[in-house]
């Protein structure tokens, strides 16, 4: 019996959201999330997909009603195991801006969508000249965005229209302020009225924005496992460890959230700066992802709750933790402490795999921005090199020559 609203009695929410992408990451970050809104505290929001890139049409969640089932694995802050699962039932519908074009625009005239979610990868937020108004759609993310806020602003009076509110979850360094600026570009470059910039200026609130989640995606080799939990067949199934934080900067002047995440204070920070925030996550979970891929990697290492099992490993990402990331960055000690601590919990949990390969995805350009910062702050203090983050650096080097017994294992991605 495939999961769908026929066999499994589900409320159907008023769609308030507009959701750029439909991964595993936004169905297990955004879909709970957004579900716990409505289940805990009475509210009614729903989420309406977009896909924007093509694909086989047949792959949709529309095949299952919007519905697919969240695992969520891993210990608790008190050190309690969880493991349990669920069916989020907040998507309404998915639509695809290549095929259905003028389904995805005409969203612009249903007033009920306030909210617009992304998460297009980092390399979604860029400005493509090539891009026209005319297009339909047109290929890059913000472009299709200038497309529906134009359509809202001629149809729905104009300076008087409602606008929109931005919370972008690609990880990038402020992902609502690059957003803007990119929608800005386009009306500039298709000599949009100026007082379409201004209604976009005053309407609309771009949130810089910061998530932190590890979500290891569909159950691959034990997905019949799986199945036989859930009793039914899902194909959207998705895993994700317990922690799991939303961080929203909301600067001087930007208007109060509408959809009220501010009720979920376990999961949900609102900040005036997310700075703080930003370089502990990037520098010590992120950066620690980092420097241990190769090496697990070139050690035929699979995933990363086997891999922490060996003490060597262990040790050296304390080490690299303890010695080579915290000292250099502008966070309260203990604080930073205390998040490693989470960190090496959250890389030994024994539900989740998390694949290695995974995470080397565009790995040279992760240790620019996570690593490099602290290597060279430790070097230059020291009159030396950090070893742990040169050892990791070195690995990367022989993981891109491929010249390691795994290589055809694992592929440079």
């Amino acid at each position: 019996m495939q999961l769908n609203r026929r066999h499994y009695k589900a409320k159907q929410y008023t769609p308030r959201i507009i959701q750029f992408g439909g991964g595993n990451f936004l169905r297990a970050f955004i879909g709970e999330l957004v579900q716990r809104l409505n289940k805990e505290s009475s509210f009614d929001w729903g989420i309406t997909i977009i896909r924007s890139m093509p694909r086989n049409e047949n792959y949709s969640l529309n095949n299952q009603d919007g519905l697919y089932s969240l695992f969520t694995q891993g210990f608790s802050n008190q050190n309690v195991a969880v493991d349990k699962h669920e069916v989020i039932d907040v998507i309404s519908k998915e639509i695809s801006a290549n095929s259905a074009f003028d389904e995805f625009i005409a969203l612009a005239n249903d007033l009920h969508y306030e909210t617009i979610v992304s998460n297009t990868t980092e390399a979604g937020i860029v400005f493509d000249k090539s891009c026209a108004l005319e297009d339909k759609p047109a290929s890059s993310f913000p472009a299709k965005l200038t497309q529906l806020l134009w359509k809202r602003y001629q149809d729905n009076g104009q300076k008087n229209a409602p606008g929109f509110q931005f919370l972008p979850c690609e990880l990038i360094d402020k992902n609502g302020e690059k957003l803007k600026e990119c929608i800005l570009q386009y009306a500039q470059l298709w000599s949009l009225e100026e007082s379409f910039v201004h209604w976009i200026n005053e309407k609309n609130v771009f949130y810089n924005t910061l998530v932190d989640r590890i979500v290891s995606g569909l159950p691959g080799a034990d997905r019949d496992k799986f199945q036989k939990k859930l009793g039914y067949e899902d194909d959207y199934m998705v895993i994700a460890e317990v922690f799991s934080l939303f961080l929203i900067e909301q600067k001087k002047g930007q208007a109060e959230l509408k959809i009220p995440l501010n009720t979920l204070k376990e999961n949900v920070i609102i900040t005036n700066n997310i700075s703080l925030y930003k370089q502990q996550k990037v520098a010590l979970l992120n950066g620690a992802h980092t420097a241990i891929a190769p090496l697990a990697l070139l050690n035929g290492h699979p995933y990363v709750k086997d891999t922490l099992k060996e003490k060597n490993f262990k040790n050296l990402l304390d080490h690299i933790l303890q010695k080579e990331i915290i000292p250099f960055i502008d966070i309260n000690k203990e604080e930073a402490e205390n998040y490693a601590s989470q960190v090496i919990r959250r890389f030994s949990n024994p539900y989740i795999c998390h694949a290695w390969h995974d995470i080397s995805l565009n790995s040279i350009a992760k240790f620019k921005t996570r690593n490099l910062p602290q290597f060279l702050a430790y070097a230059q203090k020291n009159g030396r090199a950090p070893y742990g983050m040169s050892l990791s650096l070195a690995a990367w080097i022989v993981f891109y020559f491929a010249d390691f017994p795994f290589a055809n294992d694992y592929p440079i991605r």
